[in-house]
């Protein structure tokens, strides 16, 4: 290390790097000390480093080298070091080689963001101070940085983005500030539902959707939500059982989108809502859609017994997909009460609702007659005759 060629001094530097060994700690700071050598000495105090060495990394901190400064920041913010640097400097230097050209001084750009970033809170506050005057162009380098960060400091840097002309750095900051600071998210979220972009508007509802403060403004606003916006916000809402969740789903039954309204039936049924389940027939026969019908009916049968009008009434719906369940449903219960219905049934026009009430019918006791199988022997269809 002592040599006066720089080649050999460099690679004897590569040698003690490699080893890792905490006996080579005097060389690693000779190596530190040298701008042919300091990259390696870093290398070698990211695995022997303590604060004895402090005073060596920190050296690098004003290094006209403003990447291997960076790496020293890191390091040293991995290390566990108190900081000291002026970390704006960094980037303003990193705002500089973004705009230049070349692979080379893109990865310089990078490595400083990563060095700063490495800092955690300091590193954070010098973003939070540069987004003032940075240029538009650094709003989502430094937007993604703080959106790794999850941390409450962040908050009011977060705030500022969401006023950003690109709609990448305002989704990304509401996201990043939903994780920081919830509270103020649902604060600032209504103000986005009416975003020009469409991933905003989306993501503002999924944060007023999962914010207990913000469900109000979400269902004030519900009409005027695009149709993803409303899906999405109903997806985030499905395992919640929150009595605040229930005026929205309540406005969600009254849509006149099919899929808005099954998401709503599927909410009342899952967290068993006594209101609704105590209008499910009404319910029922409101749905216009086949499909939330057929939700309805497939989501009551462990309770079958206990809805058993609902089936009965359902076997004359005019969807065969919906008297087929009804039918199948009344079968398995094996209920003698319910035997006229089969038998009934029997003549509907659907040969696979015609072959569940022979089937049901078998398959009760007391329940099937000689006419019955008469009927499904001479039907018109091959799949109730066998």
């Amino acid at each position: 290390m002592s040599d006066s060629t720089p080649e050999v001094r460099r690679a004897a530097a590569i040698a003690i790097a490699a080893t890792g060994s905490p006996e080579y700690r005097e060389e690693m700071r000779a190596m530190l000390a040298s701008s042919d050598t300091a990259e390696l000495g870093l290398d070698l105090f990211a695995k022997i480093g303590g604060a004895a060495d402090a005073s060596s990394v920190r050296g690098l901190f004003d290094s006209p080298n403003s990447v291997l400064g960076a790496r020293a920041l890191r390091a040293a913010a991995e290390a566990g070091l108190n900081i000291d640097a002026d970390v704006e400097r960094y980037l303003v230097r990193a705002e500089a080689l973004r705009g230049m050209a070349g692979a080379a001084n893109q990865e310089r750009f990078a490595e400083i963001l990563a060095g700063v970033e490495a800092l955690g809170p300091p590193g954070w506050a010098a973003i939070a101070k540069r987004l003032e005057r940075a240029d538009e162009g650094m709003e989502a380098e430094y937007a993604v940085i703080l959106s790794r960060a999850g941390d409450k400091r962040t908050a009011p840097a977060l705030v500022r983005l969401l006023k950003s002309k690109d709609a990448d750095v305002r989704y990304l900051a509401l996201n990043a500030l939903d994780r920081a600071d919830p509270l103020e998210a649902a604060e600032a979220a209504p103000g986005l539902l009416a975003d020009p972009s469409p991933g905003v508007r989306v993501e503002a509802a999924v944060v007023l959707a999962r914010s207990r403060e913000g469900r109000a403004s979400l269902v004030e606003a519900w009409d005027k939500l695009d149709a993803t916006a409303r899906r999405v916000a109903l997806a985030a809402l499905k395992s919640d059982g929150a009595l605040d969740t229930r005026g929205l789903m309540g406005r969600a039954l009254k849509s006149d989108e099919a899929w808005e309204r099954r998401a709503a039936h599927e909410w009342h049924l899952r967290h068993r809502d006594q209101a609704y389940l105590q209008d499910v027939a009404g319910q029922f026969a409101r749905e216009a859609d086949d499909e939330n019908r057929c939700q309805i009916l497939a989501s009551l049968e462990p309770q079958a017994a206990r809805y058993a009008a609902l089936y009965v009434d359902a076997t004359d719906d005019e969807a065969a997909s919906v008297r087929l369940l009804a039918v199948r449903t009344l079968g398995a219960l094996r209920d003698r009460a319910h035997g006229s219905v089969l038998r009934r049934a029997l003549g509907d026009t659907s040969p696979l609702v015609r072959a569940r009430a022979l089937q049901g019918l078998e398959s009760s006791e007391g329940l099937a007659d000689i006419d019955a199988f008469l009927a499904g022997l001479v039907d018109a269809d091959a799949s109730v005759r066998e």
